[in-house]
């Protein structure tokens, strides 16, 4: 098997944390490093998950690959992190997804080093979203990939961008907003 307790969840986030800082910082005039450091660390991501998707166990079921650690204890918030039959294909989707995206762009000539980081950032995010399992870290993903999503509509996007960017961030702002007070709510019973 071939799980024997690694952190292969933590793993992938880091492998977007360091994809992000190192095309953050390699200078924006190296375009074609850029390139190939986007591509490196989302085929890194790719590559885990698909390692993961093979060695999940569908016949034992239920969440495998748990990390957990307590983050705050006092208020019961802990970096619980795990995968099921339901995010499990959601995360190697979200790898596909991300992969032919870096390929996708891979002309791209307009800002290139800064629709890398946001692209980055933005899978950060859903990767996050996708395996965690504490309901605080669930609104902290979600509300990280808000951010990137919106200027990538916005610089990137095609006609009418703004417009778009801005309803699509208050839409998801807003059910952000009332998502909070729920939480609250369950977390003080």
């Amino acid at each position: 098997m071939v799980y024997s307790g690694f952190p292969y969840l933590s793993t992938l986030l880091v492998c977007c944390l360091t994809g992000f800082a190192a095309i953050l910082l390699t200078p924006g005039t190296q375009v074609r490093r850029i390139r190939w450091i986007s591509a490196g660390f989302s085929g890194a991501t790719l590559l885990l998950t698909v390692i993961l998707y093979i060695a999940y166990d569908p016949h034992r079921g239920g969440l495998q690959f748990v990390e957990r650690l307590p983050w705050v204890p006092q208020l019961g918030i802990t970096y619980y992190n795990a995968v099921d039959g339901f995010n499990l294909p959601m995360l190697l989707l979200t790898a596909i997804v991300f992969f032919t995206g870096v390929l996708t762009m891979w002309e791209l000539e307009y800002r290139v080093k800064e629709f890398f980081a946001l692209y980055f950032a933005l899978v950060l995010g859903v990767f996050g979203l996708f395996m965690s399992m504490d309901l605080f870290f669930i609104f902290v993903w979600y509300d990280v990939s808000l951010f990137p999503m919106y200027l990538l509509i916005v610089i990137w996007g095609g006609t009418r961008k703004e417009y778009g960017a801005m309803k699509l961030t208050l839409y998801l702002l807003a059910g952000s907003a009332l998502i909070l007070p729920a939480i609250i709510c369950i977390a003080s019973m």
